[in-house]
């Protein structure tokens, strides 16, 4: 996305950055959303823009139009350009140290330590990655043909 800046604007923008941080993190002095998110009032648009968006596209360049940029410092609070990387919204999700899929995705092995491995579904999830432990995956068919063959024999009487 290309935001339309006036020299006002950009000036505005940078004064309510303050680059003194040990880490590189540029922290924001402005507003912010609830998800704390920094975010910057954009005349031309007539609406807030993320804030480290306006960074990034003054200092590094445009955003692709698929990516979302990706906080590398964990800070959502960082304006640093180069804190920030273009990513699909995969990759960006599959970064993250809390989002359930991410923590997931670098499990290998099942509740009870048993390894898992691919597994191909059908039907609407095929081609996703998906995983599976077989040893749990065959403990559950065998439990479940026992009560199958114990109800058909029940009925049988």
């Amino acid at each position: 996305m290309r935001y339309k800046l006036s020299e006002s604007d950009i000036e505005r923008f940078w004064d309510k950055v303050a680059a003194e941080s040990a880490d590189g993190c540029w922290s924001w002095h402005g507003s912010y959303v609830r998800s704390g998110r920094p975010v910057f009032w954009l005349a031309p648009a007539r609406n807030n823009v993320l804030a480290y968006r306006v960074a990034y596209s003054l200092v590094r360049g445009e955003i692709p139009d698929d990516k979302n940029l990706d906080h590398q410092c964990n800070n959502l609070a960082c304006v640093n350009p180069f804190h920030l990387e273009p990513l699909i919204q995969r990759d960006n999700v599959l970064r993250s140290d809390i989002a359930v899929c991410s923590l997931n995705a670098r499990k290998m092995q099942c509740k009870r330590g048993h390894p898992l491995v691919p597994y191909v579904k059908s039907g609407k999830y095929a081609g996703k990655p998906w995983r599976k432990c077989h040893i749990c995956a065959m403990e559950a068919q065998t439990r479940r043909r026992k009560r199958q063959k114990r109800r058909s024999q029940l009925n049988l009487k």
